[in-house]
């Protein structure tokens, strides 16, 4: 779906080759989004928060970790994220 002038397009992009053996710990949808994005973890670990970055490596947002989270106050672009869990993060 394209973003238009009323419904901006985000999108959250994949990870970077650095962190591709990690690359499998989440499923994310819908990509792009334009309001809710789902955060589906593929293990038992439990997460403590979100933080977005834009990609001039910006915060934008920061959150206690859920799995469907409310993107619809970013303006239209690429974003990355890191996901925190109590003993690693993961990108």
């Amino acid at each position: 779906v394209n973003g238009d002038s009323v419904r901006p397009v985000i999108w959250v992009n994949d990870v970077n080759s650095v962190f591709e053996f990690e690359k499998n710990q989440f499923k994310l949808y819908p990509n792009p989004v334009i309001q809710d994005l789902t955060i589906k973890a593929q293990s038992g670990i439990r997460y403590k928060n979100i933080v977005i970055y834009d990609m001039f490596a910006r915060k934008v947002k920061e959150l206690i970790y859920k799995e469907i989270i409310d993107v619809s106050e970013l303006h239209t672009g690429s974003y990355w994220m890191i996901i925190n869990s109590e003993d690693k993060s993961y990108r």
